[in-house]
């Protein structure tokens, strides 16, 4: 697949120049005569690259055995330990016999720098939220998380849907007991949501637990590290990319500086500092989607095809983790069908194949069985597995003909594009296509006017899509896109660098895909967490590419240069970062809906472990009790929890079947303040009142938010007597 390409197009791969200077006989010189040229070092890897490599592939390969045990209803920490040591073991002994062996070189520089972005990126992401409530899609995954962990199981039965018990338990929409909690057949919850995420988090929560640390801390540093991680490996992605694009020793400088700006830029972004201490998917997605592109431009700059089988894998979990990865497979098999189709498909395009291949049918699994996540992803409109296949098939099938039928196109292509004047015209189309539809994505709202659509429950809405790129840029700064667009075209009008397409070409993309229908809440901080897995690191990395060239020119001997190139550069570097850092640092000491995880402890404590039941009444959104704590406490505690009939002259007889159906359980009656809930005949006992107000990031749909403001939390628990 992308392996298949060369660095550069039509030259073989070199990745550092050696130290010395060799002569050489130059044939249109003199006799005798002797000009020197830099001795081609073999392909190496940076030991940085192999520290932050292994480490990304050790957490998701844990991530994958934690989902593998949870598929199998067999989930623990013991057994994810011993698993995932039996699958990285193989994979060293694998990747440390014959061939497959690469040279390491010990980079002190790079390993400095990392470690100062990993310094960094912990101080911005630690500690995460320690979001414990179950109103939204963070809850639902930590919620899911406590429950593997508890049971060792995706799925749980529900006691309450037994009609034996109740006869018709309240479902808080067709299909679902609570929100998020969906139930399939009879009495089976399937929670909503592809489950790579959630059995990661049980995996931290087991390991909080066993070492003592907490298992609430497990799950709320989780997201932190695979931020700190995703930072790293971008950073490094992009040092490698860049030098490989020029491999002099001012190249490989004009790597460590743009490898730092990347990292330096992202770890201090908002919206990246917001998604690594949320603990929904879009931090461990763009852990993944670093991982892939880390493999792949190591495995172009060296062509080491362990690196690209590496990116298969990284690949393939990325799928397993989000249903929005398909489109990066789907683009990923488009590449693919071109090597084919031009004789360039090589080993390492076998290898990416191969390790994708180990994790595609686990995912496919996933998102397309009715006992896994097959209901989520045809909710969220995933094309189905025929047409899925069906497409894939006729690129590859389509590229096999074109090969067949016509042998020479592939040398004719790779031969045109090898030329620097056609890949510069080539260059210079596809910038104005780039700068063109940013032009339009700015005069969008003046020239199509507002966009509308249908929400589920709220109706016909606007979706401000017509401001996408403005709205983002209320988080990354309208500047960095002429600068992401300047980096784009040191990408397109050089001379051409595999290694820099494959960081550009998906950011352009999904930012153009994205950017058309975002297809999500108008809310900012929950709008703009699409972006974050692919379309933010790839803009910062785009910048770092056209900021980090005009930085080096601070070390040119004419001043000119570094006052007219260098110092706009600096300035402008600083002018971002300050920008990032002026919204970013208030989020430190923030902590979403903090103290929730306290409120479900307690709420569990009223009665024996797996014992209590919990019924809520339906209150209006958001944010009230019922929102709150009702599937935190089932789900997450291990108590069971069930709404109250919308009709309250109901709640008597309701009540006594959960009564009579749980003769040796405590039941629970949640009402609102202290007002006490209206079962005439059944006598209630004040068991606690909750009062209080948790941390919220403020939501809106027309500024960026800013700061914090307070969610009151004021309800009460009766004990049903007798």
């Amino acid at each position: 697949m992308p392996a298949g390409l060369s660095p550069e197009m039509g030259t073989e791969a070199v990745l550092v120049p050696a130290a010395r200077v060799e002569p050489d006989v130059d044939p249109r010189s003199a006799p005798g005569r002797a000009r020197s040229r830099p001795a081609a070092r073999p392909p190496t890897l940076w030991l940085s690259e192999v520290v932050v490599g292994a480490l990304v592939v050790t957490l998701g390969v844990v991530a994958w055995m934690s989902l593998v045990l949870a598929h199998l209803g067999a989930h623990s920490l013991g057994g994810v330990v011993a698993l995932s040591g039996v699958v990285l073991g193989a994979g060293a002994v694998w990747l440390g016999t014959g061939r497959r062996r690469i040279p390491v070189r010990l980079d002190r520089t790079g390993l400095a720098g990392t470690a100062l972005l990993a310094g960094l990126a912990a101080v911005m992401f630690f500690p995460g939220f320690h979001y414990g409530a179950s109103d939204k899609d963070p809850g639902g995954y930590i919620e899911h998380a406590m429950e593997i962990a508890r049971t060792g199981d995706y799925a749980f039965t529900d006691p309450a849907s037994d009609p034996a018990r109740i006869r018709a338990v309240e479902m808080a929409s067709p299909g679902a007991r609570l929100p998020g909690l969906w139930r399939h057949g009879t009495d089976t919850i399937v929670p909503q949501f592809f489950h790579l995420w959630p059995a990661l988090l049980a995996t931290a929560d087991d390991l909080g637990s066993e070492t003592g640390v907490g298992g609430e801390t497990g799950l709320a540093s989780t997201a932190p590290l695979c931020g700190l991680l995703a930072v790293c490996a971008l950073a490094l992605t992009t040092r490698r990319a860049v030098a490989a694009a020029r491999p002099t020793p001012r190249g490989e400088a004009a790597g460590l500086v743009a490898g730092g700006v990347a990292g330096l830029l992202l770890a201090t972004n908002m919206l990246e500092v917001w998604q690594a201490k949320y603990p929904t998917t879009e931090i461990s997605a763009q852990l993944w989607f670093a991982g892939l592109l880390l493999g792949l431009v190591v495995a172009l700059t060296t062509g080491w095809a362990p690196a690209a089988f590496l990116a298969g894998v990284m690949a393939g979990i990325g799928f397993l983790d989000r249903a929005d990865d398909l489109v990066l497979l789907l683009m990923l098999a488009a590449l693919g069908a071109g090597l084919v189709a031009v004789g360039r498909f090589d080993r390492r395009s076998a290898a990416f194949a191969l390790g994708l291949g180990l994790v595609l049918p686990h995912a496919l699994w996933q998102a397309y069985s009715p006992a896994a996540a097959h209901h989520y992803a045809a909710a969220n409109h995933v094309p189905g597995l025929l047409a899925v296949g069906t497409l894939v098939i006729g690129m590859f099938a389509g590229a096999a003909l074109a090969r067949r039928w016509g042998p020479r196109i592939g040398p004719a292509l790779g031969g045109r594009f090898g030329v620097a004047r056609t890949q510069r015209r080539a260059g210079a189309v596809i910038l104005a296509l780039a700068a063109g539809l940013l032009m339009l994505g700015f005069l969008r709202p003046r020239l199509f006017g507002a966009d509308y659509a249908w929400f589920a429950g709220q109706g016909r809405r606007r979706t401000f899509d017509e401001q996408a790129l403005d709205r983002l840029g209320w988080f990354i700064g309208r500047p960095t896109y002429l600068l992401a667009l300047g980096g784009l075209g040191l990408v397109a009008l050089r001379r051409w660098s595999a290694p820099l397409w494959i960081v550009a070409t998906p950011t352009g993309l999904l930012l153009a895909l994205y950017a058309w229908h975002t297809r999500n809440s108008t809310q900012l901080m929950w709008w703009s967490r699409r972006y974050v897995p692919t379309v933010l690191p790839g803009l910062l990395v785009l910048v770092a590419v056209a900021v980090g060239a005009a930085l080096m020119a601070l070390g040119a001997r004419r001043w000119t240069g570094r006052l007219l190139v260098g110092a706009p550069a600096l300035a402008v570097t600083g002018g971002l970062l300050g920008f990032f850092l002026t919204t970013s640092l208030p989020l430190r000491h923030h902590d979403e809906l903090g103290g929730s995880f306290a409120i479900t402890r307690q709420l569990a404590a009223l009665a024996a472990p797996g014992r209590g039941i919990f019924l809520w009444p339906r209150q209006p959104c958001c944010y009230s009790a019922t929102d709150l704590f009702a599937g935190a406490v089932w789900v997450g505690r291990g108590q069971l929890s069930a709404l109250l009939p919308a009709d309250r002259t109901g709640w008597p007889a309701y009540v006594g079947q959960f009564a009579h159906g749980f003769p040796d359980s405590p039941v629970f009656v949640i009402g609102a303040g202290t007002t006490r809930p209206d079962l005439p005949g059944r006598k209630l006992t004040l068991a606690r009142r909750f009062l209080t107000t948790l941390p919220l990031w403020e939501m809106s749909d027309t500024a960026r938010p800013d700061h914090a403001v307070g969610v009151p939390v004021d309800f009460t628990v009766w004990r049903l007597a007798g």
